[in-house]
């Protein structure tokens, strides 16, 4: 469980900041992006973007969603390789998030 707990939190904190980030490059969470919700939204309008960067960032949330739904709905034990890919996307997110948005790169996870 704590695993789970782990991937869950790590992709929340990837969302959180993203959309926080993200709103002051343009993005209006009330813009609907298709079928889905308000993450997949996030994601969509990233994934559409003409820069590649944020291309990238939107397929980065869109791979931790998907391990994040693996983790929350699927009630299955996550392998550690999950546990790990998890962390170390989450960890790329906010490298390539602060060097979009010029800012120093936070300290790595502990």
């Amino acid at each position: 469980m704590a695993k789970e707990l782990l991937q869950i939190g790590a992709y929340y904190y990837v969302y959180n900041v993203a959309l926080t980030e993200i709103q002051r490059l343009g993005y209006d969470p009330r813009t609907r992006m298709g079928a889905g919700g308000v993450h997949k939204n996030l994601w969509g309008w990233c994934v559409q973007h003409s820069n590649d960067d944020i291309v990238a960032l939107g397929d980065s949330g869109n791979t931790l969603h998907a391990l994040r739904i693996r983790a929350d709905y699927k009630l299955q034990q996550s392998p550690a390789q999950d546990v790990q890919k998890q962390l170390d996307e989450a960890r790329d997110f906010e490298l390539l998030l602060a060097q979009i948005i010029k800012r120093p790169a936070p300290p790595p996870f502990p």
